[in-house]
Protein backbone atom coordinates (compact mmCIF):
# COMPACT_ATOMS: atom_id res chain seq x y z
CA UNK A 1 0.00 0.00 0.00
CA UNK A 2 1.45 3.39 -1.02
CA UNK A 3 0.03 5.30 1.69
CA UNK A 4 -2.10 6.00 4.55
CA UNK A 5 -4.90 8.98 5.17
CA UNK A 6 -5.15 10.93 8.75
CA UNK A 7 -6.63 14.02 10.08
CA UNK A 8 -5.93 17.20 10.38
CA UNK A 9 -8.38 19.34 11.99
CA UNK A 10 -11.09 17.99 8.92
CA UNK A 11 -8.09 18.42 5.97
CA UNK A 12 -6.89 14.89 4.86
CA UNK A 13 -3.03 14.77 4.84
CA UNK A 14 -2.06 11.82 2.91
CA UNK A 15 1.45 10.28 4.58
CA UNK A 16 3.41 9.07 1.52
CA UNK A 17 5.29 5.74 3.11
CA UNK A 18 7.59 5.19 0.28
CA UNK A 19 8.42 8.92 -0.61
CA UNK A 20 12.34 9.32 -1.52
CA UNK A 21 14.63 10.92 0.54
CA UNK A 22 13.98 14.64 0.23
CA UNK A 23 15.94 17.71 -0.21
CA UNK A 24 17.22 17.99 3.15
CA UNK A 25 18.52 14.93 5.12
CA UNK A 26 17.58 17.13 8.02
CA UNK A 27 14.48 17.70 7.10
CA UNK A 28 12.47 14.34 5.71
CA UNK A 29 9.21 16.67 5.15
CA UNK A 30 8.10 17.56 1.92
CA UNK A 31 4.41 18.69 1.93
CA UNK A 32 2.88 18.37 -1.41
CA UNK A 33 -0.48 20.97 -1.22
CA UNK A 34 -3.37 20.51 -3.59
CA UNK A 35 -5.57 22.92 -3.73
CA UNK A 36 -8.72 22.27 -6.28
CA UNK A 37 -10.12 25.91 -7.83
CA UNK A 38 -12.04 26.62 -10.75
CA UNK A 39 -11.14 27.73 -14.17
CA UNK A 40 -13.23 30.72 -14.11
CA UNK A 41 -12.20 34.40 -13.81
CA UNK A 42 -12.79 34.14 -10.01
CA UNK A 43 -10.92 31.00 -10.09
CA UNK A 44 -7.59 33.04 -11.06
CA UNK A 45 -8.13 35.87 -8.33
CA UNK A 46 -8.33 33.63 -5.47
CA UNK A 47 -5.67 31.84 -7.16
CA UNK A 48 -3.68 34.88 -7.23
CA UNK A 49 -4.75 35.85 -3.78
CA UNK A 50 -3.47 33.02 -2.62
CA UNK A 51 -0.17 33.05 -4.19
CA UNK A 52 0.05 36.25 -2.45
CA UNK A 53 -0.85 35.09 0.62
CA UNK A 54 0.91 31.40 1.18
CA UNK A 55 1.09 29.41 -1.60
CA UNK A 56 4.16 29.95 -2.64
CA UNK A 57 7.59 28.39 -2.03
CA UNK A 58 9.53 29.08 0.83
CA UNK A 59 12.28 27.41 2.61
CA UNK A 60 11.95 29.54 5.63
CA UNK A 61 9.03 27.33 7.22
CA UNK A 62 10.01 24.12 5.31
CA UNK A 63 9.71 22.19 2.14
CA UNK A 64 6.11 22.14 0.82
CA UNK A 65 5.25 22.65 -2.78
CA UNK A 66 1.61 23.87 -4.34
CA UNK A 67 -0.44 22.95 -7.58
CA UNK A 68 -3.27 24.17 -8.47
CA UNK A 69 -5.83 21.79 -9.19
CA UNK A 70 -7.87 22.34 -12.58
CA UNK A 71 -10.55 20.30 -14.39
CA UNK A 72 -10.66 20.45 -18.18
CA UNK A 73 -13.46 23.00 -18.46
CA UNK A 74 -12.34 26.71 -19.91
CA UNK A 75 -8.84 26.50 -18.54
CA UNK A 76 -7.07 27.86 -21.67
CA UNK A 77 -3.92 29.94 -20.69
CA UNK A 78 -4.15 28.70 -16.89
CA UNK A 79 -1.96 26.51 -16.82
CA UNK A 80 0.72 28.31 -19.06
CA UNK A 81 0.68 31.53 -17.12
CA UNK A 82 1.97 29.68 -13.53
CA UNK A 83 4.40 26.96 -13.26
CA UNK A 84 2.10 25.62 -10.30
CA UNK A 85 -0.94 24.87 -12.16
CA UNK A 86 -1.92 21.47 -13.10
CA UNK A 87 -5.02 20.80 -15.80
CA UNK A 88 -6.77 17.27 -15.04
CA UNK A 89 -8.80 15.80 -17.66
CA UNK A 90 -12.11 15.66 -15.38
CA UNK A 91 -15.29 17.88 -15.73
CA UNK A 92 -15.80 20.77 -13.31
CA UNK A 93 -18.61 20.91 -11.39
CA UNK A 94 -19.90 19.59 -8.39
CA UNK A 95 -21.58 16.58 -10.19
CA UNK A 96 -17.84 16.02 -11.09
CA UNK A 97 -16.21 16.86 -8.04
CA UNK A 98 -14.96 13.37 -6.43
CA UNK A 99 -14.08 11.82 -9.76
CA UNK A 100 -11.29 15.75 -9.80
CA UNK A 101 -9.82 15.13 -6.30
CA UNK A 102 -9.43 11.64 -7.46
CA UNK A 103 -7.62 12.72 -10.08
CA UNK A 104 -5.69 14.67 -8.45
CA UNK A 105 -4.38 11.95 -5.88
CA UNK A 106 -3.82 10.18 -8.59
CA UNK A 107 -1.60 12.52 -10.04
CA UNK A 108 0.09 13.41 -7.54
CA UNK A 109 1.59 9.92 -7.21
CA UNK A 110 2.43 10.27 -10.63
CA UNK A 111 5.79 10.60 -12.18
CA UNK A 112 5.02 14.00 -13.32
CA UNK A 113 4.65 15.22 -9.77
CA UNK A 114 7.00 16.78 -7.49
CA UNK A 115 8.31 14.23 -4.80
CA UNK A 116 6.29 14.49 -1.37
CA UNK A 117 6.03 12.44 1.86
CA UNK A 118 2.72 14.28 2.79
CA UNK A 119 -0.24 15.57 0.30
CA UNK A 120 -2.43 17.72 1.96
CA UNK A 121 -5.81 18.84 0.01
CA UNK A 122 -7.61 22.28 0.07
CA UNK A 123 -9.56 24.16 -1.76
CA UNK A 124 -8.75 27.70 -3.31
CA UNK A 125 -11.27 29.80 -0.51
CA UNK A 126 -9.18 28.23 2.09
CA UNK A 127 -6.00 29.58 4.26
CA UNK A 128 -3.40 27.22 5.09
CA UNK A 129 -1.16 28.03 7.94
CA UNK A 130 1.95 26.05 6.23
CA UNK A 131 4.80 26.24 9.10
CA UNK A 132 1.99 24.89 11.31
CA UNK A 133 1.02 22.09 9.47
CA UNK A 134 4.70 21.69 9.04
CA UNK A 135 5.47 21.93 12.80
CA UNK A 136 2.27 19.58 13.33
CA UNK A 137 4.28 16.73 10.98
CA UNK A 138 6.96 17.11 12.56
CA UNK A 139 5.93 15.42 15.81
Amino acid sequence: ERGTITSLQHTAVFSNSSAPTMTSPDNPIHLLILVFSRPTERGAEQRAALRNAWAHDRRACGFFTVRFVLGSGNSSGAATAHNDTVVLDVGEGYSSLSLKVLAGFAWALGSAAPSFSHLLKTDDDSFVCVGGVLRWLER
